[in-house]
């Protein structure tokens, strides 16, 4: 892995001990109450242990070197806020101000004209695409704008596949599949907890009902009944509806 990466960030980590859990699960997967998972917590931890071992004392000295050669060619990326990547971008070569703010106004005439069913048209996927820059100076404007002028400048980012894009562009990393890989390793250490010490009688209530095949959605109501918290922090929509049914 230090082959291609000579400091490896956690989500490069996180894949890697994935792929050998995968693998090999009698060896590494984690145990929980005797019980093998699929959780890779333990390998996780180890493979950034190591890492950083072999990089004491020139951990920066690696990076300026990685910098200098392989990517001597990118424009620096700084994490500006929170691990974000492209927390306030140039504009892209070729664009000004002026010919985004065209773009901008022509995903709006495409809502005027198809309304939430234009998200799936491959036109409105690039314009959003290509003024991601225009989005985040609005976004990071002072004072901040209000979620009501936002949605009239940009009503396509309220879609749920363009919100998960922005935040995927922001932060290079893919929220839906963070999710999974995140309910995949944890979501049965956690069943496996509250069915060994149930704290409270909504969390029995919980596990009586079974878990139908739907561990995420079993977990998720645990968490809900740990804590205290009413479902209604979840959405809940019919799968079958589409965004216009469902009123983003």
């Amino acid at each position: 892995m230090r082959r291609f990466e000579a400091n490896p960030t956690r989500s490069q980590c996180l894949t890697v001990a994935h792929k050998i859990v995968r693998q090999y699960p009698k060896t590494f997967s984690d145990a929980v109450l005797g019980v093998n998972t699929i959780g890779y917590c333990s390998l996780l931890s180890q493979l950034k242990i190591r890492i950083e071992h072999l990089n004491r004392n020139n951990t920066l000295a690696r990076r300026r070197l990685q910098s200098s050669s392989s990517r001597a060619d990118e424009p620096e990326r700084r994490q500006d806020s929170y691990g974000c990547t492209r927390w306030q971008p140039e504009f892209p070569p070729g664009e000004s101000e002026e010919t985004l703010e065209e773009k901008r106004k022509r995903l709006e005439e495409l809502f005027q004209q198809e309304g939430a069913s234009g998200a799936d048209r491959g036109e409105v996927a690039k314009l959003m695409e290509s003024t991601y820059c225009l989005q985040r100076r609005m976004i990071n404007a002072s004072p901040a704008p209000t979620i009501e002028e936002l949605h009239r400048k940009w009503p396509y980012l309220f879609a749920q596949k363009f919100i998960y894009a922005h935040f995927e562009l922001l932060t290079d990393n893919n929220v839906l599949r963070m999710l999974e890989l995140s309910m995949e390793e944890c979501s049965k250490k956690i069943l496996a907890f509250f069915k060994s010490k149930p704290t409270n009688e909504e969390i029995r209530a919980v596990l009586s009902r079974g878990e139908d095949g739907e561990i995420a959605s079993c977990v998720t109501q645990l968490l809900l009944a740990h804590f205290k918290e009413k479902d209604g922090l979840i959405l809940q929509a019919n799968v079958n509806l589409g965004a216009e049914d469902v009123g983003w």
